[in-house]
């Protein structure tokens, strides 16, 4: 039997952004198609709770266990480290990019990006200088470090000195798993008052989201399309006070509707009933929701140079996400042409066909393998 210890205080999080549904839709992914001699030990710093929803039983040889004695802080270096050195198994997998200093096993580890380095001004000092610190622990300690994208092994390997070797780009799949039907798609739409035609966006309300300069690119397309709205879903992130300024000068109140964090289905429920979705972010590691925009087949604005183009292909509008005016000019054309929006629709239903969480799984056991054959 091969033993296998996997971080998942990330996949349990109620509150779960990216990261954490990465780390919640992989593990249920591996459960499917794990090897009947791998004996996997899901560790958390708190109990886990049958309300997390997994959605299904795991593996007989598979075993949650919870970490929850103290101290209460630095969970992945105290407690985790300390587990690991007592059980030593075969490989750890940690689904972000933190790695315990202290702890000998033979570690897989995800690195989701570098922003922090492409735009440092999206970060607190102490967050960046924690974020390098990691990042670097990780490179040098990691058996193999998987990243979603070509845009980030780039970034690591250029940051980093990260060997090109040992890093394996695994593509991701879409967060949302089902359509939402037409009366939860009213019952969404209701809750917001969204009466009229809308725009969404799907993040934190920050810098690196670019979530000022959208606001601004859809104050532009004010005369035209009067009754469009703009609903921002997502927490407050660093730079929320641009945000706040950029929606007082639009001077649309009233047609710019923040909705902070919500659930999964009705995120999906109000992607599903928009005009379109913008991504149009300075820097991602991948970009989830360009996906649930496809899945959901919704047209979608995203930006160019970056991961998003990889993932979009040609299945969206790509823009230069520092030019406000290529944002509103998108956001201008998918608004007026019916068409064009069907067009896109169809591209993006075909385009997430090639992204799948069980794909995601495939290649993630082949990087175990990699490591412990």
């Amino acid at each position: 039997m091969k033993t296998i210890a996997i971080d998942a205080s990330r996949a349990i999080r109620r509150q779960k952004t990216g990261v954490e549904w990465y780390a919640w839709h992989l593990i249920k992914a591996l459960a499917l198609i794990a090897p009947a001699d791998w004996r996997v030990k899901l560790l958390a710093p708190r109990p886990f709770d049958a309300a997390e929803e997994w959605g299904r039983k795991f593996p007989e040889a598979w075993r949650e266990s919870s970490l929850d004695w103290p101290p209460k802080f630095l969970w992945s270096q105290i407690r985790l480290a300390a587990h690991l050195k007592r059980t030593r198994p075969d490989l750890f997998f940690s689904p972000v990019h933190v790695l315990p200093f202290f702890a000998s096993a033979p570690a897989v580890v995800t690195i989701h990006d570098t922003d922090y380095m492409t735009h440092p001004e999206a970060y607190s000092r102490k967050g960046r200088a924690y974020l390098k610190l990691t990042t670097r622990w990780a490179v040098a300690r990691a058996a193999r470090i998987i990243t979603p994208s070509n845009a980030s092994k780039e970034n690591l390997t250029k940051f980093f000195g990260c060997d090109p070797r040992k890093i394996r780009v695994t593509a991701l799949g879409p967060m949302i798993s089902r359509v939402p039907d037409d009366p939860a798609v009213r019952t969404a739409k209701d809750k917001f008052g969204l009466s009229a035609p809308y725009f969404i966006f799907v993040g934190r309300l920050e810098a690196k989201k670019n979530t000022a300069r959208i606001v601004e690119a859809f104050s532009e397309i004010g005369r035209e399309f009067p009754e469009i709205k703009l609903v921002l879903v997502g927490r407050p992130g660093r730079g929320y006070e641009k945000v706040r300024s950029a929606i007082e000068r639009a001077g649309a109140k009233n047609r710019i509707i923040e909705t902070g964090w919500l659930a999964g289905n009705e995120v999906a429920a109000l992607t599903r009933g928009a005009l379109g979705l913008i991504f149009a972010s300075l820097a991602e590691g991948f970009g989830l929701p360009v996906l649930d925009g496809f899945f959901l087949g919704t047209p979608v604005i995203t930006s160019r140079g970056i991961s998003t183009e990889e993932v979009a292909g040609s299945a969206a509008v790509l823009v230069d996400p520092n030019n406000a005016g290529e944002i509103s000019a998108a956001m201008r054309r998918i608004a007026a042409d019916e068409n064009f929006r069907r067009e896109l629709a169809a591209k993006g239903l075909e385009q997430v066909k090639n992204f799948s969480w069980q794909k995601t799984a495939v290649k993630t056991v082949e990087v175990f393998n990699e490591v412990i054959g």
